[in-house]
């Protein structure tokens, strides 16, 4: 054969049979046609494979943003601000207004009421279901120690504080009635909610302490316990207890 030519592979059915020689220039340019079809075929395949990887991003996508909407759409009431709560009912917050229903109807003359822990599973279940936004019916609920428990979570969970330094150092005063007008004073400039919330619960402690003899649950018992829940001092929870309607009759 020529050294100037290169033969193409025999056919299966024509094996023997010399085809046309092909010329260096020829099969050069059928060689570069194979590839250019090749290489289009591996861009029509990795198109596909983009395209893929695009659609399945977006997807990702769609479904985080769906699921950052339902966080925004959930109903955050417990370590909140009193102020940026919107569940409200009677100018304090719907968990507020529901446990002191509850407390009033079947729970100031429980034993030990506020200081006997009730089950937290219980309580913790109840607090989700408020934080979902859930409607809650506590009149399902048979031990009012979980009430009680309840409503001490949620004041203890609080954020900021509910009572001003200036609050705090209303005590100083010596005399009863001028502590209880400063208070009264200072309570009147404070956020509707943060003033309604306060009065709110001290009116139920007071009646609590009202019926000591059968609850058990004295002023100082009461003391004791709502003291380190509001985070004010023994002197002026006391005094907000004895002194509940003195101090907030005139800010209702």
């Amino acid at each position: 054969s020529s050294t100037g030519n290169i033969e193409e592979d025999l056919s299966p059915e024509k094996k023997g049979v010399p085809k046309k020689k092909l010329s260096s220039t020829q099969l050069w340019k059928k060689v570069a046609s194979s590839s250019s079809f090749l290489v289009k075929a591996s861009l029509s395949k990795t198109g596909e494979a983009v395209k893929k990887a695009t659609s399945a991003t977006s997807v990702a996508m769609k479904k985080a943003v769906k699921g950052k909407k339902k966080n925004k759409d959930k109903v955050e009431i417990f370590g909140v601000p009193l102020e940026e709560i919107k569940d409200t009912v009677n100018d304090v917050p719907q968990v507020v207004d529901d446990c002191i229903v509850y407390l009033e109807a079947q729970g100031i003359e429980e034993e030990g009421i506020f200081r006997v822990s009730g089950s937290l599973n219980s309580i913790n279940q109840l607090k989700e279901q408020y934080n979902k936004g859930e409607k809650v019916n506590l009149k399902e609920i048979l031990d009012p120690h979980v009430i009680s428990g309840l409503l001490k979570l949620f004041l203890r969970e609080i954020p900021h504080p509910l009572f001003s330094v200036e609050l705090i150092n209303s005590v100083d005063s010596k005399d009863v009635a001028e502590k209880c007008g400063i208070i009264s004073t200072l309570m009147s400039r404070t956020p509707l909610i943060v003033r309604k919330t306060i009065d709110v619960v001290f009116k139920l402690l007071n009646r609590v302490s009202s019926l000591s003899k059968i609850n058990k649950m004295n002023v100082e018992n009461l003391v004791i316990i709502f003291s380190p829940v509001f985070n004010i001092p023994n002197q002026l929870c006391r005094v907000l207890i004895e002194n509940h309607s003195l101090i907030f009759n005139n800010n209702n």
